[in-house]
């Protein structure tokens, strides 16, 4: 008898259909998000890179995933785009890159990929907890960052391979940061709905994470 394949909690979500209109061109994006980069990191010199398709920073540098030139981006987009640049911009507030480069690469290094994504993870929670307190109306952006990651591994890893949410080594360090987005108040039904296809057991477990976390 074959086993039923678990229902996807994606499915029963519907999203305002006006998030997928269009709201301002890249450029337009590029320009303010560059500007709010900069104010917000107190380092009006700051660069900021419109490249490739990944958000990351070394302290020095934003960089930020680039738009085709004259693309007209729709509201969701440019929500989403606005958290990146946000999440970013908390970790040159608050990052140490000096002291947590090295030892990031160094688990690397020694194959240590669970610890380093634990690291990461924890790290992220950290400058998004201050960052919500330097900046109140910050965590809105964030949330819809992730409630998009989380739809995305909805719609992806977890409808290709539903046993990707029974191994901690696979969605642990993720979902800690789901769960601690969510007691932080972001209230993203893609969040919860990526939180309910673990087990009871990585539940638990995952909320503990996230308690110590914050």
């Amino acid at each position: 008898m074959t086993t039923p394949k678990p229902t996807n909690p994606l499915d029963s979500i519907k999203e305002d259909p006006a998030l997928d209109e269009v709201s301002m061109t890249a450029r337009q994006f590029e320009d303010g998000t560059s500007a709010a980069v900069r104010t917000l990191g107190r380092n009006h010199g700051l660069e900021v890179v419109f490249a490739g398709d990944q958000a990351k920073t070394n302290g020095q540098r934003v960089m930020l995933p680039s738009q085709p030139e004259g693309k007209l981006m729709t509201k969701r987009q440019v929500q989403v785009g606005r958290g990146y640049a946000d999440h970013e911009t908390l970790h040159n507030l608050m990052t140490d890159f000096a002291k947590a480069g090295p030892k990031l690469a160094k688990f690397k290094a020694d194959g240590k990929m669970l610890l380093e994504r634990m690291c990461q993870g924890v790290e992220d929670m950290r400058i998004e907890h201050g960052g919500g307190k330097l900046y109140p109306g910050m965590p809105a952006s964030l949330n819809d960052t992730t409630g998009y990651s989380a739809k995305y591994f909805l719609d992806g890893a977890y409808r290709k391979d539903p046993s990707v949410s029974s191994e901690f080594k696979r969605i642990g360090p993720v979902a800690v940061t789901w769960a601690a987005r969510q007691k932080m108040g972001y209230d993203s039904p893609f969040i919860e709905a990526a939180l309910s296809t673990l087990t009871p057991e990585m539940r638990a477990t995952v909320d503990k994470w996230a308690d110590a976390v914050l």
